[in-house]
């Protein structure tokens, strides 16, 4: 008897979205594009370790001032995004 076909499990990825350097940054506020830099900081099947992975990005890109925003994605969808808030 054949064995059943297991359904396919989604791919999490963790992406860190940052400016490439401050002048990059101060281009924005004069209407320029901006360059950024972006990371791949996790990917794979595991939903527990990607959020893991997705706090932890969060945690640090906080104190970042080049941070722009850490994205959560499920089969290539964004599930979560976080950009830092700016200081008064």
């Amino acid at each position: 008897m054949p064995t059943a076909r297991k359904k396919p499990r989604p791919q999490y990825s963790v992406l860190v979205l940052r400016y490439a350097s401050i002048q990059d940054k101060n281009k924005l506020a004069h209407g320029e594009i901006p360059a950024f830099t972006s990371e791949v900081v996790h990917m794979g099947s595991s939903e527990r370790i990607a959020l893991y992975h997705f706090g932890r990005a969060c945690i640090t890109q906080s104190g970042d001032e080049l941070a722009y925003s850490v994205t959560l994605k499920r089969d290539g969808f964004t599930s979560a995004e976080v950009k830092p808030v700016k200081p008064l």
